[in-house]
C-alpha cells in the first residue's frame, strides 16, 4: 500500500463508449483522490447508515462523484461548474446521464484505490 498520494493530481478518465472514437470527439473526465476529511464524512455515513447523508446505493454514487469529480473537457462538453468549495454543483452533476454517473462513480472509486504498482510510478 502506498504511503503518500498527491491530492492535487487530476486523474483522467474516458468513458468506455468513447474510447473507440477519435480523440477529438472524446470527453475526458478528471478525478482527484478524495480529501481526508471528505473520506471521513463519506465513510462515516456508510458505516452509520445515516439516512440524511447516504441512504442508498444511488446516493452513494452521487456523493462519491461530488467529492472526487473535478472537471471534464471535450468538444461538446458543457462548462464544468464548481461551488466555492471546489465541488461540482447539483446542476453540473444533473447534466450527466444516469448511466454515465454510474460508470464515473465506479471509476472514481477505483481512482481512490491506489495499488502498490501505481504508487511506484
Amino acid at each position: 500500500m502506498p504511503i503518500f498520494v498527491d491530492p492535487t493530481a487530476k486523474i483522467p478518465y474516458v468513458l468506455k463508449d468513447d474510447r473507440e472514437k477519435p480523440e477529438a470527439e472524446q470527453t475526458t473526465f478528471f478525478f482527484r483522490v478524495m480529501r481526508a476529511s471528505d473520506h471521513a464524512k463519506f465513510s462515516d455515513a456508510l458505516v452509520v447508515g445515516d439516512d440524511d447523508k447516504i441512504s442508498n446505493w444511488t446516493r452513494w454514487r452521487l456523493e462519491l462523484l461530488r467529492y472526487t469529480l473535478v472537471g471534464w473537457e471535450g468538444a461538446d462538453a458543457p462548462v464544468f461548474e464548481a461551488d466555492a468549495d471546489g465541488y461540482p454543483t447539483e446542476d453540473c452533476l444533473s447534466r450527466l446521464h444516469y448511466e454515465v454517473r454510474f460508470e464515473l462513480a465506479t471509476a472514481a472509486n477505483d481512482a481512490n484505490k491506489v495499488s502498490d504498482a501505481d504508487a511506484k510510478k
